[in-house]
């Protein structure tokens, strides 16, 4: 299974230098996720430190997907605008802001200036420091989806229109003893924002700016504190663990673009331990 995903993910990526060439996505703008359970399988995070001001972003964020589909419902992404190329202008195609508190934080604490760079589940690769250029996210990946599972999470989520509140309610059961404390975070994703964006490579979309760059999976804002909320001390074998959070959507967000995102982390190290995500779902509205 490791050398078919090696030689689909080298193809994959010949595909995408040799054939993309569009702007945009095509409607109906959808991404492969779990649907709220969980598989048996250790989930990982791709945390795409990105801009719209950053040329190489597109070409890593075309790598980034293209992971999330070799891992179906393994992989899942989240594009964190943080750094000098995510900053609005004052004037001109860049006005939008698109960082966030915790996106801030979070690339200031690992020292990540530029773009486009990589967290893989927060945990050290191959000696390298934790955040990564794109060209070694695959390599990271296939060797951290291979980690034993240590929890089993699932989300329920119930949304209101009117009041656009959010209640999301996320269950963790640990499969193996972990010593010290456990954090969860949760965080709100959203997709199919149009937005202009910078760009070198011709063959990913028009140069210098794709005008109407369809971002996805960007991170909004954290519904729990920046670094999680303890949810273990010492979590053992078979030890059980539900928290509930109520969230105020923002108004300009679309919510039915909208995902919840929750994962457990080692509160000492932040390495992303496993996690699980699903839609604001539109049956609840």
């Amino acid at each position: 299974m490791k050398i078919f995903k090696q030689i689909f993910f080298f193809f994959s990526l010949i595909t995408i230098c040799a054939f993309q060439s569009c702007d945009k996505l095509e409607e109906p703008y959808t991404e492969i996720q779990p649907a709220g359970g969980d598989t048996n399988m250790r989930m990982v995070i791709i945390e795409d430190y990105t801009g719209h001001k950053c040329v190489n972003c597109p070409g890593a964020a075309l790598i980034a997907r293209d992971l999330e589909e070799i891992y179906t419902g393994q992989v899942m992404v989240v594009a964190v605008h943080a750094t000098y190329f995510a900053t609005p202008d004052q004037t001109g195609e860049f006005t939008a802001d698109y960082t966030t508190e915790a996106g801030n934080t979070w690339s200031s604490y690992y020292q990540i200036e530029s773009a486009p760079y990589g967290l893989i589940n927060r945990r050290y690769y191959s000696g390298n420091h934790t955040y990564l250029n794109p060209k070694y996210w695959g390599n990271a990946v296939e060797d951290f989806v291979e980690l034993p599972k240590v929890a089993i999470m699932s989300m329920n989520n119930s949304y209101d229109d009117a009041s656009r509140m959010l209640v999301t309610k996320i269950d963790t059961r640990f499969l193996e003893k972990i010593t010290g404390s456990v954090n969860l975070t949760v965080c709100i994703l959203e997709d199919s924002i149009v937005s202009p964006q910078k760009n070198n490579d011709p063959l990913v979309g028009p140069v210098p700016v794709i005008e109407h760059y369809i971002y996805m999976d960007m991170l909004r804002d954290n519904v729990s504190s920046i670094w999680g909320d303890e949810l273990s001390t010492s979590a053992d074998v078979n030890v059980a663990v539900s928290k509930t959070y109520s969230f105020h959507m923002n108004e300009a967000w679309v919510a039915e673009h909208c995902s919840v995102l929750a994962y457990i982390s080692d509160a000492t190290t932040n390495e992303i331990l496993h996690a699980v995500k699903k839609k604001v779902d539109p049956v609840n509205y």
